[in-house]
């Protein structure tokens, strides 16, 4: 199968970073040079935004993957084979996988928007993919809101908000909603994926038991066991910006809900693990 076996849906600000560098040491894993590939998500991502920004964001991929492996002829015929086919395609989708040292082990595709796409575009892609595996990565939804919107705000190129009103309109911008609507989501993936081929980890495992962690990956994929040098290692930690207060308690007061939800899904003590 050229396809990906597997697929690391979220959730964004949750240590899909952190998975996908550990899972690399793994010698039974091949995963692209490109982590988000996006191809579900541009066609059927809900208030993601990635028809906007998903093809800068490859083509920015690409070309730092191609001055990395300037001196590899192979490697550089590899990449200017994705960069030239149509993007977003199947045809292309399938030649970011047909790489020789992809053969005969276990690839995935982790890109966290997989998340929020329409029931559609989920139907489609465990279609396509035959069934693969699914890890979601939860996180608590506050602070999952408060990381994407720091990690928003430290990469914006105008000033910081100020004043009351400036906040306003600049969470107001924020895909974080829906990039974090469990609610809505989780259900169609289970009910379309099939509950036993996802697994759920709860965000605090990652720093609290993380080969642990790696070992539950390895068993649900069907790995060889590994070493993980790398496994402590705190990736992409957002600067420290403090949000004001009276934003915490709106995000507060709106995911009310989605706490509801996972407590009923999962129990309080899986809850507890997700911070």
């Amino acid at each position: 199968m050229i396809l990906p076996n597997f697929l690391c849906i979220g959730s964004q600000k949750a240590g899909t970073t952190w998975l996908e560098s550990n899972l690399r040491f793994n010698q039974s894993v091949w995963l692209p040079p490109i982590k988000e590939i996006h191809y579900f998500d541009y066609t059927y991502g809900i208030n993601t935004g990635t028809q906007i920004w998903g093809k800068g964001h490859v083509d920015n991929a690409l070309a730092r993957e191609l001055r990395k492996s300037s001196a590899n002829a192979e490697q550089v015929q590899y990449l200017e084979k994705i960069k030239n086919h149509v993007w977003f395609t199947d045809d292309w989708y399938q030649s970011i996988f047909d790489h020789k040292d992809r053969y005969n082990k276990i690839s995935g595709d982790i890109t966290p928007e997989y998340s929020s796409i329409s029931q559609e575009g989920i139907e489609y892609a465990i279609d396509y993919l035959k069934y693969p595996k699914i890890i979601w990565i939860i996180r608590d939804p506050i602070d999952r809101a408060i990381s994407q919107i720091k990690m928003v705000l430290n990469r914006s190129i105008g000033p910081e908000p100020l004043t009351k009103r400036d906040w306003s309109n600049f969470v107001a911008k924020v895909r974080y909603t829906e990039r974090g609507n469990l609610e809505r989501f989780l259900p169609l993936w289970e009910n379309i994926a099939g509950k036993d081929n996802i697994l759920y980890i709860p965000f605090g495992n990652i720093k609290s038991n993380p080969l642990e962690t790696l070992g539950e990956i390895e068993v649900f994929l069907g790995l060889d066991k590994a070493e993980y040098p790398s496994a402590r290692k705190i990736v992409h930690k957002t600067k420290r910006t403090d949000l004001p207060d009276w934003i915490i308690a709106s995000l507060a007061r709106e995911h009310v809900t989605q706490y509801n939800f996972l407590t009923n899904r999962f129990g309080k003590e899986f809850v507890s693990n997700t911070i």
